[in-house]
């Protein structure tokens, strides 16, 4: 059983130090870098559908969220996807708040934190 807690304090460890998208004033922002994927190895949008619909009660993942004049990454359920955004539907966890994001604003639980920051990083070098 995968500890969302501790998952989410290691994953926010790895992104509040190396990964410094929002704080950057010299770095695209994230809606500019979704032109560029790099995730040819993950799972389709609708695998990670189905495996979060598996567990409808817990958080599935962290997205950026802003919040008091800034961007924190928050726990976060995804609802569905829409195919023609392309973009995830999430709902935040702490304000029940509804949100599209792209999948560079979507870290999953179940993905390797390392291989996001380095997704991003890649998507940022283009």
């Amino acid at each position: 059983m995968l500890d969302k807690d501790k998952a989410t304090r290691e994953a926010l460890a790895i992104l509040d130090k190396e990964y410094e998208i929002f704080q950057d004033p010299y770095m695209l922002p994230v809606k500019a870098l979704t032109r560029y994927d790099t995730w040819d190895t993950d799972h389709s949008p609708a695998e990670w559908l189905a495996l979060c619909q598996a567990h409808p009660n817990e958080y599935h993942g962290i997205s950026p969220v802003f919040d008091k004049g800034e961007y924190g990454w928050k726990p976060v359920k995804l609802i569905s996807y829409d195919e023609k955004e392309r973009k995830y539907k999430v709902q935040v966890g702490e304000t029940s708040q509804t949100k599209m994001v792209t999948r560079l604003s979507l870290l999953f639980y179940g993905e390797d934190p390392d291989a996001f920051k380095q997704r991003v990083n890649q998507c940022k070098e283009r």
